[in-house]
């Protein structure tokens, strides 16, 4: 009696379960079909109406996003200054690591050239100079983004203007929607891309500072401990 109820037990509790994962796997599905669908076609929609001037605004996006993620895995502080590092030159040790190339060129030129703390601050100043590379790009596309969305804004409303009929004063409706589409999918577009360039140009900003300031911790202790 006890292992039938057991078994009982055991197959309610299965058909729960599966009761559950059928409930689970509709919901999804309706998810899907009503939401991430649509929103789908809506920016398939968006990005058809950009008409040409979607290979510009192609072109600014995939670059920003490339120098976004390239420097952020490059101005990590583990890769160029790292904390124990920085705790070893605190309590006076001096030791040339091998995988941090900016900080090794610091302490061999300390080395080479022990008076000369100038020549190490402007070293130092080099290579901040050239953590920024590729951040000129963003800065670009921020200020370059919305004027490509302006003039697709711009050339839409000529297309509709031209297409206005002078004895009715009615504009053709195709090419209107078509006009009217390019001018806000433009506009839209290049908006979207400047937003996401300043954002990462300011993260990015904010890193090479704090790379910067550690930078310059370790040049003023090794003329310190020269």
């Amino acid at each position: 009696m006890r292992e039938s109820g057991l078994e009982e037990s055991f197959v309610l509790e299965s058909d729960y379960i599966a009761h559950q994962l059928r409930f689970c796997l509709r919901g999804f599905l309706t998810l899907i079909t009503k939401i991430l669908i649509p929103r789908g076609t809506f920016m398939i929609s968006i990005l058809g109406g950009a008409g040409g001037f979607i290979w510009p605004l192609a072109l600014c996006s995939l670059a920003s996003v490339f120098i976004i993620i390239e420097r952020a895995i490059g101005l990590r502080f583990k890769a160029i200054v790292p904390e124990s590092l920085v705790e070893s030159l605190c309590t006076g040790k001096v030791i040339i690591p091998k995988e941090f190339p900016t900080v090794r060129e610091l302490m061999q030129f300390q080395q080479r050239h022990p008076k000369d703390s100038e020549g190490l601050r402007s070293l130092a100043q080099l290579q901040v100079n050239s953590l920024q590379r590729g951040l000129f790009l963003l800065e670009t596309i921020v200020g370059i983004a919305p004027l490509i969305g302006l003039l697709g804004t711009v050339w839409g409303l000529i297309k509709v203007f031209s297409a206005i009929d002078a004895q009715s004063g009615l504009p053709d409706a195709a090419v209107f929607v078509e006009g009217i589409a390019l001018a806000l999918s433009t506009t839209l577009m290049g908006l979207c891309i400047a937003i996401v360039a300043l954002v990462g140009n300011h993260y990015l900003r904010r890193k090479i500072e704090g790379i910067a300031s550690r930078l310059q911790f370790v040049v003023e202790r090794l003329v310190a401990l020269g």
